[in-house]
């Protein structure tokens, strides 16, 4: 250490006794929350939390923990994933939802901010310092899904007109025989 760093840290010391905050103590702050900085990735918060989710599942909903890391890994990780949870903010969380809304992927998008806000509300618990949800209150600015459209299905009514018709098709036998044992589902 030079002579000029000690006394531009003895100045700094001295500094902070004038504002009544103690050294020591402040430099002990400084490290952990460095040191918390690294312990607290988004990514070692989200495997927390994905291990957490897998306690609560009920049986028969273990598709989300299947879905989950795949989407993570390919959508939210590369860009989120080294960061500190106490740096993300809401515009990071808003880009990449953007970007999966940008390529169509509503229902993905919207799964995505809903597993957002429990990330991030399962962090305000267990990660010492973080103080507020960046991720909350996202369904106000998403994207609209688009009009479900369901196959059209067949009356009672119909089904003798499309079996005389299926009778009198003069194609391919597959044809004929086809549609019969779907109607009996």
């Amino acid at each position: 250490m030079t002579l000029r760093e000690a006394r531009r840290l003895r100045d700094e010391a001295r500094a902070l006794l004038a504002r009544g905050i103690n050294p020591r103590v402040h430099r002990k702050h400084k490290r952990a929350a460095v040191q918390l900085a690294h312990e607290n990735t988004f990514d070692a918060v989200y495997r927390s939390w994905l291990a957490h989710c897998g306690l609560s599942l009920k049986e028969g909903r273990q598709t989300t923990l299947s879905i989950l890391p795949r989407i993570f890994d390919r959508d939210v990780l590369p860009t989120l994933g080294k960061r500190s949870i106490h740096e993300i903010k809401r515009p990071d969380l808003l880009e990449v939802i953007a970007r999966i809304e940008k390529r169509r992927a509503l229902s993905v998008a919207g799964k995505v901010r809903r597993w957002f806000n429990q990330l991030f509300r399962y962090a305000l618990v267990v990660v010492p310092g973080l103080e507020q949800n960046p991720a909350s209150d996202f369904d106000v600015v998403a994207l609209p899904l688009p009009p479900v459209n369901h196959n059209p299905f067949l009356r009672m009514a119909e089904l003798p007109k499309l079996l005389q018709r299926l009778r009198s098709y003069r194609g391919r036998r597959q044809a004929q025989l086809g549609p019969p044992p779907g109607c009996r589902g």
